[in-house]
């Protein structure tokens, strides 16, 4: 046995062999330890001193417990089967059935329902005249099977959108050449990387794989077949999926081009900083767009408004494709609510059939695939008056499947309503259904009632009142009698095991009889299972028509979503312009608005050709990052389809939206909060257009005031000159709002603020022109600052501000409380008779600002300017 099982784990060295034996898989020497470590068992042993071996077991029943923790370790398992039934004095045949890897599990346990499980595979090919790099990526779970190519300038190096967009699908797994392996693997930290030989496939092979998998001659038909990289990458995971899956990919019968060039782009900051499906706080429920958006009754449908979450549209009449349909059901509440009632019985299709084609579904499955079939046909039947053109193509879709009736026909008859979760040990199947199996059946039935009848009739010629014929599957069927009646056992019972309490026997007749009803049995489960597969393989032939069939129910499923959150939330339909202009009215923030307890403050937004930046200022904490914000998600959620929070929305069709939020270390890769924000705003002014949104909530706050204020200004005037996108530009900057008068398209905005007898109230409200009030001690206040401290702060405020301004006027500051020097009384130096300090040094430090023209001044001479004055300072 150690022998076959050495065998096997040297064909999987870098996978935990699970070894079946009996009731238990088992692992050996260091996969036991790993196992006993990463699934807290006991680590047992084998033998004795330094040849002991290690070992670590889990029941066979409870692998899909298991199994999930280990994947999420990183792990790669494959499971070593027996393929026979025991026989005294043989090894059992055993060999690898499956191999199990993050991007390859398909068990629901380790699932979730609403997420796409993606493995993805990067293939870079040099060319003759260009390199192309080549990217696939497959659910399994679903079929679901994508590819597209570039055109890259260095193979070594992966350009940021080929990395966005496989980030965005946020792969569990990715395959890559060995020798790109160490420097891809930078670029997505997190995702296991599986690696595959340089030779591995070639061109004319890859096609040959795909073409065998989908049962083609040739990729044309799919749009590929002047692919090179991309067939290559994509037969890189089908051959994958042979080597881990060894059985037949049913359900894989087709693939996609994904046209990322369709989509408006969204960097991971962008995705981040927007809360699209994770909270810049942890633990705050309900607080992403993704958890307000979706209320999907299907997990097809809540996988699908993922995938348009990530992937707004950029063509106008698509978008109103969807948007019409969610105004067709706003219009119509009683057939929205029909929809919606039918859509809550419909069962995970996508993966039922993804099981179906791995021969791994069970009876279950295709009974939840029959209620859904039937929920789907009282769907498609329902009255549609004048639908608009998408709705129209759906309900074709729900009831153009001819096979429906079929498919639900045959599960109905063949199959129980309660069937047993597994199919190997019968309960499948109805009576009625196969006339063979009926057979048995009865012969099984009969033969333990006459099992019954000798136990009656043994009692009766013995007088042993307790006789009892009982079954075990060691012994099978005995007759049992107590030590007590052991004198009245006739003599032509054949004992067979001794009790404690009791003798076992039997008899020629009970042998017979045995024989026909075990027999009957085992043939049942046998022509149970036989019947099942072959129930199961005739549904298979009609996948590709029943994943079209669920995509219709996915998009149905999104669309009356949408028309349900715009009813119940008071959500309008965006139009789109061609005239690149914003005309947003009470726009509000599509999550904020949820989960606070006031009422929130809408706000407009207008924005065109003539004036596309906006200069935000105003105190924090007074709602400039919530607008910015809101206006960035009121232009995504208008573009995939929905309804928008505000009274009327007339939007641009935007090809990106850039966000540079907050402020944050990245402490893994030794970036301050300044260098994070400058990379990501490099990735703004490299990548932005003019039909590009850009939120820019505080920059240059990670560094000093002079050097913020020079990089802000400097930042804006780029974008102003340079980029022409629509900006939204949120700033503590009040010198910021000067821009206005220089630059031809900025125009500023602040948030209104009430002060009343030292009290101040943030209004929320946006209105035009700029402030020059942070109010910053004002919020300290609010934080729960002691007393004392803002007391003190407003003193120093006082004295610092009537000092700038009379420096400003050309007159000597005052004396005051706090007294700002820039040099120690010393050589050179004198007391003044006001207690204040006048050198030589600081009289020619005044008469340079004093001189200073800052209106007039462009951010590169203020810096110039201030070092004139450190040196100045210094002495030089």
């Amino acid at each position: 046995m150690q022998r076959q099982y050495n065998k096997l784990k040297a064909k999987h060295k870098d996978a935990i062999l699970l070894y079946r034996l009996g009731d238990f898989y088992e692992a050996f020497n260091e996969d036991a330890k790993i196992l006993a470590k990463d699934l807290s068992i006991t680590l047992t042993g084998r033998g004795k001193g330094p040849s002991r071996i290690p070992m670590a077991g889990i029941p066979h029943h409870a692998l899909d417990n298991y199994l999930p923790k280990l994947i999420l370790a990183g792990r790669k398992v494959a499971i070593a089967e027996q393929l026979e039934e025991p026989k005294p004095g043989k090894l059992v045949e055993r060999d690898v059935t499956k191999i199990i890897t993050a991007g390859t599990i398909t068990d629901e346990k380790s699932l979730v329902a609403s997420e796409n499980n993606y493995l993805v595979s990067i293939y870079p090919l040099k060319g003759k005249s260009h390199n192309i790099i080549g990217v696939s990526y497959i659910d399994l779970t679903t079929g679901e099977f994508k590819v597209f190519e570039t055109i890259v300038e260095k193979l070594t190096q992966l350009p940021a959108g080929i990395v966005n967009e496989i980030k965005k699908n946020v792969p569990n797994e990715i395959l890559i050449l060995d020798k790109y392996k160490e420097r891809f693997s930078d670029y997505f930290k997190g995702a296991v990387i599986t690696s595959f030989d340089d030779e591995y496939l070639g061109l004319s092979a890859s096609k040959k794989v795909l073409n065998g998998q989908f049962e083609t001659r040739n990729l044309k038909g799919f749009g590929i077949g002047e692919y090179t990289a991309g067939i290559i990458a994509a037969a890189e995971i089908i051959e994958y999926l042979n080597e881990t899956q060894k059985t037949e990919l049913g359900h894989i019968k087709k693939i996609k081009i994904q046209d990322i060039s369709e989509f408006m782009e969204l960097d991971q900051s962008t995705i981040r900083n927007l809360e699209l499906f994770y909270p810049l706080l942890p633990g705050r429920k309900g607080s992403t767009v993704y958890e307000v958006l979706n209320h999907c009754q299907t997990s097809m449908g809540q996988r699908l408004i993922r995938s348009w979450i990530l992937q707004p549209l950029k063509n106008r009449e698509k978008i109103y494709e969807r948007s019409d349909v969610v105004e067709y059901f706003f219009n119509n509440k009683k057939l929205l609510n029909k929809i919606t009632d039918g859509l809550d019985n419909v069962y995970d299709i996508e993966r039922i059939l993804g099981r179906i084609g791995l021969s791994s579904a069970n009876a279950r499955d295709l009974k939840a695939l029959e209620l859904s079939l039937e929920n789907i046909t009282k769907i498609g039947n329902t009255e549609f008056n004048s639908p608009p053109k998408k709705l129209k193509q759906i309900v074709k879709i729900l009831t153009g499947m001819s096979e429906i009736s079929y498919i639900i026909d045959l599960i109905k008859n063949s199959i129980v309503e309660n069937p047993s979760n597994t199919i190997t040990e019968g309960g499948l199947i109805n009576d009625g259904y196969d006339e063979s199996l009926d057979e048995l059946r009865k012969i099984a039935n009969g033969g333990k009632d006459e099992i019954i009848k000798v136990q009656q009739a043994e009692i009766k010629s013995t007088g042993i009142q307790s006789l009892k014929i009982k079954y075990n599957r060691v012994f099978g069927y005995y007759i049992e009698i107590s030590k007590s009646n052991l004198s009245k056992a006739p003599e032509h019972y054949v004992r067979k095991q001794t009790l404690a309490n009791a003798e076992r026997y039997i008899t020629p007749e009970l042998k017979e009889l045995e024989d026909k009803v075990l027999g009957a049995e085992e043939r049942i489960l046998e022509l149970e299972y036989e019947l099942f597969s072959k129930i199961r393989n005739d549904i298979a032939q009609y996948i590709p028509s029943l994943q079209e069939l669920s995509k219709a129910v996915a998009t149905l499923d999104v669309l009356s979503t949408f028309s349900c959150l715009a009813i119940n939330n008071n959500y309008v339909k965006s139009e789109f312009n061609k005239k690149r202009e914003f005309d947003v009215k009470e726009s509000r923030h599509i999550v904020i608005e949820r989960l606070s307890e006031e009422e929130f403050i809408s706000n407009d937004l207008s924005l065109s050709k003539s004036k596309n930046l906006m200069i935000l200022t105003g105190p924090n904490m007074s709602g400039k990052s919530t607008y910015i914000r809101q206006i960035a998600l009121v232009s995504l959620i208008a573009q995939i389809g929905s309804f928008v929070p505000a009274k009327k929305a007339n939007l641009p069709v935007l090809d990106r939206i850039f966000t540079r939020v907050g402020a944050s270390d990245n402490l893994v890769e030794g970036e301050s909060t300044f260098m994070v924000e400058m990379n990501e705003t490099a990735n703004i002014l490299n990548n932005a257009t003019e039909n590009s949104l850009i939120i820019l909530d505080e920059v240059g706050r990670g560094t000093s005031t002079y050097d913020g204020i020079a990089i802000a200004w400097s930042i804006t005037e780029y974008i102003h000159e340079k980029l022409g996108s629509f900006t939204l530009f949120a700033t503590h900057y009040h010198e910021m709002t000067q821009l206005e008068e220089k630059l031809e398209r900025a125009v500023n905005y602040n948030v209104v603020v009430k002060e009343d007898e030292g009290q101040v109230t943030f209004m929320r409200k946006i209105e035009k022109g700029g402030t020059d009030k942070s109010y910053g001690i004002y919020v300290a206040k609010l934080a729960g600052m002691p007393k004392r401290v803002v007391s003190r702060a407003n003193k120093i405020l006082e004295n610092l501000e009537e000092n700038v301004s009379d420096v400003s006027k050309g007159k000597n500051p005052k004396k005051a409380e706090v007294q700002l020097m820039f040099m120690p009384v010393g050589e050179g130096r004198t007391e003044k008779g006001d207690g204040g300090v006048e050198s030589r040094e600081l009289i020619q430090l005044k008469e340079i600002i004093n001189e200073i023209d800052v209106n007039n001044m462009t951010p590169m001479e203020a810096i110039k300017k201030l070092e004139e004055l450190r040196q100045l300072a210094e002495g030089h």
